[in-house]
Formats: C-alpha cells, sequence, structure tokens
C-alpha cells in the first residue's frame, strides 16, 4: 500500500510514468502498440541474463511506449530493474500522485495500492516514491505524514520535518513542446539559497526531497557517488542529459551505493539521483503481475513460465 507517488504523464493521450513511496513498484499500463520481441527474442534475452554483468542499455530490453524502456537485469550484478523515459519527448512530464480526500490534514496522503493508483492514472511505468511517516502501511487508507518538502503543480504541501540537517530535492518541470527538465537541488536545513533561486523555481512543478543523495554532480563538473555505506535495498530516481532513470534493486538483494553506482552514472549516464524508499518490493503493473512476467506475456502472449530468466 502506498499513499503518495510520482509518474511520467503524457499529455497528449493521458499516458503516465511514475514514482511511489512505500515499496519499490515498475508499473505498466498498458501493451506496446507493436510487440518487438517474439518467442524465440526472449528466449535469447534470457540467455543474455545469464551472462549479463552490470546492466547497460545493451542489456535485454522491453519497449514499453515511445520513449519508455524497460530493463530487466534481475540475473545481472548488481541485480536490478531500470525504466528509462526520454525526457525530450513533446508533451511528456513527471507527476506526484497522492492520494488524498478532502478535510486530511495539509501534508498527509492515503495509503492507496500501487495497482489502485496506476489504474486511475493510466500509467505506463512508475516507481515508489519518497518516504512518509505514521503507519506502517499494511491497512489500505491509513493516514501519513509527509517527511520531506513536496511540491505538486508549483503547490507546497510540506516541508522537512525530518531530523536531517538536510534533504536533495528532486523536481521537474512542466511538460512541454521540449519534453521537461529534471533536476537535483541541495536543500540544507538552514540554507534556502539554492531552493529560492529563480532557476530552480520551476522545478517546484513536482518536487520531492530525500535524505539521501545516490549521485550528485559537483561545481567541477565532475560526477561523484554518494557516501551512505549502509547495505540495504534500493528505490533511485535520477535523471541524465536525456532521459529520467527509474531502478529498483530486486527483492532479497542489497547494496551499497558503490555496488550500483557505477551501473546508472557510466552506463546510463545518470548525473543526479536520489533514494527513494530504502526498502521495497519487486516491480509491479497495474494488473498485478510482476512487470516480466507482464512484459513476457506482452511479446509473446500468454506464458507458461512467468519469468523471463
Amino acid at each position: 500500500m502506498h499513499g503518495n507517488r510520482s509518474f511520467v504523464r503524457r499529455l497528449g493521450n493521458s499516458r503516465y510514468a511514475g514514482l511511489m513511496s512505500s515499496a519499490v513498484a515498475i508499473l505498466v499500463g498498458a501493451c506496446a502498440a507493436e510487440a518487438p520481441m517474439d518467442a524465440s527474442d526472449l528466449a535469447e534475452s534470457r540467455r543474455g541474463l545469464e551472462v549479463l554483468g552490470a546492466c547497460s542499455p545493451q542489456s535485454p530490453s522491453q519497449f514499453i511506449d515511445f520513449g519508455v524502456t524497460y530493463y530487466d537485469c534481475s540475473n545481472s550484478e548488481p541485480a536490478v530493474h531500470i525504466v528509462t523515459i526520454d525526457r525530450n519527448l513533446p508533451a511528456t512530464e513527471i507527476q506526484l500522485l497522492i492520494n488524498h480526500r478532502p478535510g486530511d490534514p495539509t501534508g498527509s496522503a492515503r495509503l492507496f495500492s500501487v495497482d489502485g493508483l496506476a489504474k486511475d492514472a493510466d500509467a505506463f511505468a512508475a516507481i515508489n516514491g519518497y518516504n512518509w511517516g505514521g503507519p506502517e502501511g499494511d491497512q489500505a487508507d491509513e493516514l501519513g505524514i509527509l517527511q520531506t518538502t513536496t511540491f505538486s503543480f508549483l503547490q507546497q504541501l510540506s516541508g522537512n520535518v525530518t531530523t536531517s540537517n538536510a534533504e536533495a530535492l528532486m523536481g521537474f518541470s512542466a511538460g512541454g513542446p521540449s519534453g521537461f527538465a529534471a533536476k537535483r537541488i541541495a536543500h540544507p536545513r538552514d540554507d534556502e539559497n539554492e531552493f529560492n533561486h529563480p532557476d530552480n523555481l520551476p522545478f517546484r512543478y513536482q518536487m520531492y526531497g530525500s535524505e539521501t543523495s545516490a549521485i550528485r554532480q559537483l561545481e567541477t563538473g565532475e560526477v561523484v557517488c554518494g557516501s551512505d555505506d549502509l547495505k540495504k535495498q534500493w528505490s533511485v530516481v535520477g535523471y541524465s542529459a536525456t532521459q529520467v532513470i527509474f531502478m529498483s534493486t530486486t527483492s532479497g538483494n542489497e547494496y551499497r551505493i558503490e555496488d550500483f553506482c557505477h551501473t546508472l552514472r557510466d552506463n546510463f549516464g545518470v548525473v543526479g539521483a536520489v533514494r527513494n524508499e530504502p526498502v521495497g518490493r519487486g516491480p509491479r503493473v497495474p494488473t498485478g503481475e510482476p512487470a516480466h512476467q507482464f512484459l513476457q506475456r506482452c511479446a509473446s502472449g500468454p506464458a507458461e513460465d512467468p519469468h523471463l530468466s
């Protein structure tokens, strides 16, 4: 169950991709119009996954929608699921999905299933979002409180109420003829300079805070990995010069930032990324199926084997 999410929206035809709040999920709303793989291609993908090193754009992939690609690297090392979204596509944007009732306190969100929110938004890709406080998230309709700075459609929903002295903001501008922009913005508790800089205000269109930077770019241009050395499951959202990247580690696998940083930075060109929820489940689609099963079914019809590998 989850209360707040972010997602990518294809404005022209109400197609979305997004971020969730409490569990890892990569959601696919519909099969591609033309499936690029037949059964033999999928068999080749399975064999390729067995010998694959770190995930990269050359890894076996599935076409989800124009500009959206899914990589099942669950047999890679590190074992991850990745979705890339072309942010230069016209009329495409990321939004936060929040289940909020009239009368609920400001800065709160109701727990709701990922599948349910994805169906309501016609999501084509989604991943769990940022931290919140309150219930454990095991009962539908529980009320949680947003813990970090959050903006939706330029309106501030919450501030940083964590014990952290700083947060990293992940912001997205509104979609337009040239797509949308993404930016990681440093936000120390006692320094509002970057937060209030005029160049950064458009990223409040959709923005949320994280206590952990996975990847950041220095003023010198060097791109460095975060310093969190705890071994855990990860859900990460980042961006390159041309894409937004969603990454989740597979269930049961725990990593340090250094274990997957090179995959995002060196292989996918990520220059800024933040951690979302530290612990999560495997990616899912609105039908409730695991993403890899859904994608195989889209490509080759109902499959006896529910896994790509």
